[in-house]
């Protein structure tokens, strides 16, 4: 299995200026909890994450959706 790499990364214009300015931070997230969690906890952390990768400032965004009028 051979992997592509994409030739054209897929930021808005507000991240590319971040990142031409170099005025990015990393996120961390730990992986391995500390004590037992809750299912609320868990759920929480769950949303955490998905704003940490698909939010304003992430790097991981979607390509926005085609508008249907």
């Amino acid at each position: 299995m051979s992997r592509q790499r994409r030739r054209r990364r897929d930021f808005d214009v507000l991240t590319e200026a971040q990142l031409l300015a170099g005025r990015t931070a990393l996120r961390r997230i730990c992986v391995e909890p500390s004590r037992q969690q809750s299912l609320a906890d868990l759920m929480i952390a769950i949303d955490d994450v998905a704003d940490a990768a698909t939010g304003e400032r992430s790097f991981l965004h979607l390509k926005p959706a085609q508008r249907r009028d």
